[in-house]
């Protein structure tokens, strides 16, 4: 996996991040909305507010202020504008894919709902992979498995995969809900960034110049 990234404007790179972003939010909304299970890092946050008695949201914050501040003092270089603005935007973004779901009406039978998680895998793996190319920080959920795949050299499907899993793993233990599409997005979300990178990364570079 090619690491090296092509800077531009400014104003474009942080365009692409929001774009990726966006893509984010509207993947984790589409896996909510087929009621098969949360994402992994869903799973984790929804066991820490069950054991601690607190809401999601202030669950999620935790776990990304938390993630942050660590990799800030061990390499900087990972944290910044898309850092933050993913703490805040994403969990919004997912919500409002869900209610518009719920606002048009679409089917909930299975076969939909199958197709909802699968197209909520490859938003999630597209805005990742457009985010992560513009190159202006990394989010808390994505940047241990970013970190070990490019320091140490392995796969990043791999190293995802494992903490994919991880997440569940803990989650469960804490008292969060795992459905099959929880399982579907740990075993699939890695492959699938690592299978959209090349593709997104040249479409990336284009927009930013």
């Amino acid at each position: 996996m090619s690491t090296q990234k092509k800077k531009g404007n400014i104003a474009l790179r942080l365009l692409v991040v929001l774009i990726g972003l966006g893509l984010c939010g509207v993947g984790i909304g589409l896996i909510l909305y087929s009621e098969l299970g949360a994402d992994p890092a869903g799973v984790f946050e929804t066991g820490i507010s069950n054991a601690a008695g607190i809401s999601f949201g202030t669950a999620s914050a935790i776990v990304n202020f938390a993630v942050l501040a660590v990799v800030f003092f061990i390499d900087r270089s990972y944290v910044s504008i898309a850092s933050v603005i993913g703490i805040f935007s994403i969990g919004y973004t997912a919500d409002f894919t869900s209610w518009l779901m719920d606002a048009a009406g679409f089917s909930a039978g299975l076969p939909a709902r199958i197709a909802f998680l699968l197209l909520g895998i490859l938003s999630l793996a597209a805005g990742t992979a457009g985010y992560i190319r513009a190159d202006l920080g990394v989010c808390a959920v994505d940047l241990a498995s970013e970190i070990i795949s490019r320091k140490r050299q392995v796969q990043y499907r791999i190293v995802r995969v494992a903490f994919d899993v991880f997440f569940v793993a803990a989650g469960f233990l804490l008292g969060g809900a795992v459905g099959a599409g929880t399982l579907a997005a740990a075993l699939l979300t890695g492959p699938a960034i690592q299978l959209v990178r090349p593709p997104v990364s040249a479409l990336a570079d284009r927009l930013t110049g």
